[in-house]
């Protein structure tokens, strides 16, 4: 799928991948990690990152495919545009969603980050996630044939993800330790509104998108 935007990018390391190619964006925007809905500012935001938990899916074992990814093929790619990374923690979030497809893998960076990528879409490594924000935000995407994306990595506590595109909400596909969400067709970047997480405790959480 080609991606013809993507407006913002929650990671604090960012490398975006299109389609194999592997490109570096510049980003003049606010992050979205950055931005709050009870209008903290930027520096009060980045002061209460703390770091990743260690993620569930990294408790099971590799299977056969994801070890062959890191090894050849477009995962393998992706991969080499981050920072070092250990190949045998690479593991498959979510596969085979939307129509392109898409796979969301999750992986340890040899410095202790966590990265992660959509497969045709971006990857990029992050320090941690504010305190109060159980979900990372990427988004954007969108072309003639397909509708703009919402994906990220979550906390183990996530129990459901919903994303609101003008005023509607919809679920979003929750695997372990990520979702991935795609708007219909004809939707930009400009309907995406929020994401509501859902949490074990019977709590939510919602952050604005842009």
């Amino acid at each position: 799928m080609g991606i013809t935007r993507i407006d913002r990018r929650l990671r604090i390391l960012i490398v975006a991948i299109v389609g194999a190619a592997a490109l570096a964006l510049a980003l003049a925007s606010a992050s979205v990690a950055l931005r709050s809905h009870t209008h903290r500012s930027a520096a009060q935001r980045q002061a209460s990152i703390v770091p990743f938990p260690d993620l569930g899916i990294f408790s099971r074992a590799q299977s056969a495919a994801e070890r062959n990814s890191g090894a050849v093929g477009e995962v393998h790619t992706m991969l080499d545009a981050l920072p070092p990374t250990d190949p045998s923690t690479l593991r498959f979030a979510i596969v085979g969603v939307g129509p392109s497809q898409h796979t969301a893998f999750v992986v340890r960076s040899r410095a202790g980050q966590i990265c992660s990528g959509l497969t045709n879409f971006t990857s990029g490594c992050v320090e941690g996630l504010p305190r109060e924000m159980p979900a990372e935000i990427t988004y954007g995407g969108e072309s003639a044939t397909e509708g703009p994306i919402v994906w990220g990595i979550l906390r183990d506590d996530v129990r459901s993800v919903e994303v609101v595109v003008n005023g509607q909400s919809y679920p979003a596909t929750v695997g372990r330790n990520a979702y991935f969400f795609q708007a219909p067709v004809g939707k930009t970047a400009q309907d995406l509104q929020s994401v509501v997480v859902h949490l074990a405790d019977g709590s939510s959480t919602t952050e604005p998108i842009g």
